[in-house]
């Protein structure tokens, strides 16, 4: 399921799923939420790292962050999805960025301090792997996990840039 954020004519935060033309309304209150459930796959992946790290064992790391993904997706297809207003026959007028919704929010602090904290991770993780001697395969994904840290960095402080 190919799944959008987009605002419609009246202005509201509209999820909409391509595939069946269905929009979900994402209001205020679900918007925290919503974010949670978004990032799910990236949760895991930075999940798996993390376990991959200190567990050293990549079964056990595995299984783990498999059952999490599981229970993050059941959630969010059997409660989030069906809790949220439903719409049939979506037609999207305006995607809204990731830097939107945070814009949106107005908080320039916070922006900045994630933009801090998610570079200083992006730094952290890699020094991390090198002073732990992890195997090759872990550092690769550290590695990934660090760059994808440094993006949200970026995010986070173009966004800081853009609230008045």
């Amino acid at each position: 399921m190919i799944e959008k954020l987009h605002k419609d004519e009246k202005g509201r935060k509209i999820l909409v799923n391509s595939k069946t033309n269905t929009g979900y309304l994402i209001q205020d209150k679900d918007e925290k939420k919503y974010r949670l459930f978004s990032n799910r796959y990236i949760l895991s992946i930075i999940l798996f790292v993390l376990f991959a790290n200190f567990v050293k064992n990549i079964f056990v790391s595995c299984v783990i962050v498999a059952l999490f993904l599981i229970a993050l997706e059941y959630t969010y297809r059997s409660k989030f999805l069906p809790s949220l207003t439903t719409f049939k026959n979506m037609k999207a007028i305006k995607k809204v960025s990731h830097i939107d919704l945070i814009v949106e929010q107005g908080n320039k602090n916070k922006c900045l301090y994630l933009s801090i904290l998610y570079l200083i991770l992006g730094i952290l993780i890699i020094v991390n792997g090198i002073i732990s001697k992890v195997d090759l395969n872990i550092m690769i994904a550290n590695t990934i996990i660090s760059i994808g840290s440094i993006y949200f960095a970026y995010i986070n402080f173009i966004a800081f840039t853009k609230i008045k």
